[in-house]
């Protein structure tokens, strides 16, 4: 509320966001905040990818499949998603269910502000990012 309501632009609201994602040889890169995300990974739960041989975009209907976190830096995650072999992947989604977690045990937090990252879908297709 301070930040949306009273302008009060120094107090972050949010955690860490997507800002890109690329796949290559099985695996999928998440950028968070342009590069200037602080992470703090917990587990490496709650991702999932639509692969390329699933339709001709990716939405609720579409197949997901898990794609947990092989490896993390500063400010991005990347994911095994060898579970879409040579097809290659169309989207991607995070904390996508109605209860994704418990409480503190999401995948991804901000390790200065402790917030977790909102559930979000990125496709490849359309450019769009759903959060």
């Amino acid at each position: 509320a301070l930040n949306v309501h009273y302008g009060h632009h120094d107090v972050q609201f949010q955690g860490p966001f997507p800002s890109t994602f690329t796949h290559q040889n099985g695996q999928v890169v998440i950028v968070f905040d342009s590069g200037n995300a602080h992470l703090d990974i917990r587990n490496n739960n709650g991702f999932e990818v639509c692969c390329n041989n699933f339709g001709p975009s990716c939405d609720e209907f579409s197949t997901w499949l898990a794609a947990p976190i092989a490896g993390h830096a500063e400010s991005e995650v990347t994911l095994d998603a060898s579970a879409c072999g040579a097809h290659g992947v169309k989207g991607v989604r995070y904390a996508w269910l109605t209860s994704p977690c418990h409480y503190h045990d999401c995948a991804v937090y901000d390790s200065l502000t402790t917030l977790p990252a909102p559930p979000f879908f990125l496709d490849e297709n359309a450019g769009a990012l759903v959060g």
